[in-house]
């Protein structure tokens, strides 16, 4: 999903995941995207400025979805 930001705005991927699947829950992939913080770099398989990255981006959707 990271990368596909640079090609489709978060709104539709979220259209895109609902579409796919009837049971997509909004919330639930937030509460999944909040747990990144818990894998380390060599988990995610990046350096770590990359995997800084990746958390942060994750975070700050984390945060759009849910409001805060």
């Amino acid at each position: 999903m990271y990368d596909l930001v640079n090609v489709f705005a978060k709104e539709e991927l979220v259209h895109l995941a609902q579409t796919q699947d009837g049971g997509f829950d909004l919330q639930v992939f937030a509460d999944m995207i909040g747990t990144i913080g818990r894998f380390t770099d060599d988990d995610l398989g990046l350096p770590h400025p990359a995997a800084d990255r990746l958390r942060h981006f994750f975070h700050t959707w984390r945060q759009e979805i849910t409001g805060g």
